[in-house]
């Protein structure tokens, strides 16, 4: 029954072109009868040439309809994966390669982040905000860390042996990105809206795939006085409720490319906060 609806589209959208191609062979064959029912060569000639060009317009109309339409339909008829298109919301934050800080900065920023929703929620809907809760929105917090680095080649370290520690601060204060995502088949389009960090708000366009579980491709940016581009790997964990993964963004300060981890869920499921991560 699916099948039926999707082809029954299918026909809807490609009808008005179907009368602009019976129009041009209804045109193609008048003209081919006023050429072979004149002796004149040119006038042969003259006909041959008119045919070649309508043939050739109504070849390149069929063409645009089949990459436009026709194709399209029969990859999302074929498509066998999850559906991923839509508006996904989430944060960006620098990855540090150190696993127990890093999943603790993740977990830090996402509950700054569902804070900051509760609170957009309560203005939205013209509740009252405690003064502490805007003040927190708007201060930078820390989470201070301490790492502590010993010779992994002596089973017992001696009791003079001094223990390097290094302190590291972990922002709470995640980038916020948001993702709209059109799936063709396989292929994913879109853009990427992000909000913070050196741009303060700045707009992407994203291209890539989706196979897998496992959506990789690039962005680019929509403004011509930036130069940010780069490349991002997501996998759909949580049920399909999450894309988790990696963005190579370009860092304003250091001129390179660096590592941000990225975690990010569907529109319609921001409230949920039993998120897995």
């Amino acid at each position: 029954m699916q099948y039926l609806k999707a082809f029954a589209s299918m026909l809807w959208k490609i009808f008005p072109h179907f009368i602009l191609i019976v129009s041009g062979v209804f045109l193609w064959w008048y003209l081919n009868g006023l050429a072979s029912s004149s002796s004149k060569i040119v006038d042969s000639l003259a006909g041959g040439i008119v045919s070649g060009l309508i043939t050739a317009l109504l070849l390149f109309v069929f063409a645009i309809l089949w990459r436009k339409n026709i194709e399209p339909w029969f990859e999302n008829l074929l498509y066998q994966d999850v559906c991923i298109e839509g508006e996904w919301s989430g944060i960006l934050i620098p990855y540090l390669g150190l696993e127990d800080l890093d999943r603790a900065a993740k977990r830090a920023a996402w509950r700054r982040f569902q804070e900051k929703l509760r609170t957009e929620r309560k203005a939205d809907r013209g509740e009252p905000i405690p003064s502490s809760s805007v003040a927190d929105q708007s201060g930078e917090k820390e989470v201070s860390a301490e790492l502590i680095l010993h010779n992994d080649q002596d089973s017992k370290p001696e009791a003079d042996e001094k223990e390097k520690h290094i302190k590291i601060a972990i922002g709470s204060v995640p980038i916020i990105v948001r993702v709209e995502l059109v799936r063709v088949g396989h292929k994913i389009s879109g853009r990427i809206i992000e909000i913070g960090g050196a741009s303060k708000v700045h707009t992407y366009n994203i291209g890539g795939s989706f196979k897998n579980l496992i959506l990789s491709g690039c962005y680019e940016t929509c403004n011509r006085d930036h130069i940010d581009r780069g490349a991002l790997s997501l996998m759909l964990t949580n049920n399909g409720k999450v894309l988790e993964g990696f963005f190579s963004s370009y860092s304003d300060g250091q001129h390179k490319i660096v590592p941000m981890q990225c975690v990010l869920k569907k529109k319609n499921q921001l409230a949920d906060e039993s998120n897995g991560i």
